[in-house]
């Protein structure tokens, strides 16, 4: 075999793994990327403590979403 047909093969087989570790890491990196999302708005009337941006969502113990954002509403 040449040594350009060798190169060939070698630089295949490193793009070929390339691909395959990196479809790995956004398949196994993007837990929820093809999950449905929904969208729940709340509104309290009262002063709420310890609400941040990013912080989890919970429901009798688990995670079931993050906080996106925190507004205020005029009357």
């Amino acid at each position: 075999m040449s040594e350009a047909a060798r190169n060939f093969r070698v630089g295949l087989f490193v793009f070929a793994g390339m691909i395959a570790v990196g479809s790995c890491a956004v398949i196994l990196g993007g837990e929820g990327m093809f999950a449905p999302r929904i969208r729940f708005e709340s509104y309290f009337d009262e002063a709420v403590t310890g609400l941040d941006v990013g912080s989890a969502v919970r429901y009798r113990g688990v995670k079931i979403g993050v906080v996106k954002s925190i507004g205020m509403l005029e009357d």
